[in-house]
């Protein structure tokens, strides 16, 4: 992934999905494109519009232009962002859930 110039994420039809793979994506630190299924995707209530370019099954004219300038823009710009991947971490969920103060499998 890190080799990349941009990610594509293909959303799940069902709106009930964990976006869990989105947390791989940010950690490598790449701009996404997520390819929506339905409008209640959950990847994009997850990463929001910051930085990330979310393209609708019915997709418009103006949202294909949007994700092609995104594209090209993303292959000469450094990419960050602001989420607390650490947050995500098998440890830190398994703390949150479990009370646990180390993961132990």
């Amino acid at each position: 992934m890190l080799k990349m110039d941009i990610l594509i994420n293909i959303g799940n039809i069902t709106e009930y999905h964990l976006p869990s793979k989105i947390i791989d994506y940010l950690a490598a630190y790449r701009p996404i494109v997520n390819l929506m299924s339905n409008e209640n995707d959950s990847v994009k209530h997850f990463i929001g519009q910051k930085d990330f370019v979310h393209i609708s099954d019915k997709y418009t004219d103006i949202e294909i232009r949007k994700g092609l300038e995104y594209i090209k823009k993303s292959k000469t710009q450094k990419f960050q962002h602001n989420f607390m991947i650490d947050e995500y971490s098998p440890s830190c969920i398994a703390k949150k859930i479990f009370g646990f103060n180390k993961f132990i499998i």
